[in-house]
């Protein structure tokens, strides 16, 4: 990929493969934070207690909002959509993107990224693939083989830990929002 894949922001595109273990460190505030191989903070995700349905906050190492996660499940619908909004807003003019569950039988997934400038969600612009209990793989386009991260969950002795690889020049805290969601889906 030539160009950046920039969703969140450009300084989350680096121009090598990004191996990032996500240990996720459940936090008495209800939320995780995300580190990197040598511990470093990545991102924190904020989870208020005492919400019906809980609204995720993504925050940068200075605790800075970048993204807000809301799950809304409409009327008449089967799966629920996650829409990700910029900062610390829900307003539809900051909307970025959202997520639809086409099918999640069992651990088996298959979702479905449509940007906010994709109104018509006909096409989707990326797609997740794959078994949660072992390997997912984040793919550019409905209909494209181009892979653009993967994820494996790793052993950890009761803690969630997955393996993300992002490819050169993707934003990686796109990428760590999906993997957000799909924890939020298998609770």
């Amino acid at each position: 990929m030539a160009a950046p894949l920039v969703v969140v922001g450009s300084r989350f595109c680096v121009p090598y493969p990004y191996v990032l273990p996500l240990t996720f460190t459940t936090k008495l505030s209800g939320g995780c934070t995300v580190t990197d191989a040598g511990g470093a903070v990545v991102l924190q995700i904020n989870v208020p207690l005492f919400r019906p349905c809980p609204r995720r906050v993504l925050l940068d190492p200075g605790r800075v909002p970048l993204l807000s996660v809301e799950r809304k499940q409409g009327f008449g619908q089967a799966s629920p959509v996650w829409h990700v909004f910029r900062g610390d807003r829900n307003n539809e003019s900051d909307l970025l993107f959202t997520v639809n569950a086409l099918s999640m039988r069992a651990s088996r997934l298959h979702l479905n990224v449509f940007l906010a400038e994709n109104t018509a969600q006909d096409v989707a612009d990326f797609r997740i693939k794959g078994d949660f209990s072992r390997s997912c793989y984040f793919y550019l386009g409905n209909y494209s083989d181009v892979m653009i991260a993967s994820m494996n969950h790793l052993d950890s002795f009761g803690r969630r830990m997955f393996g993300v690889s992002v490819f050169p020049q993707v934003d990686y805290a796109f990428i760590t929002t999906l993997v957000v969601i799909l924890c939020s889906l298998w609770g």
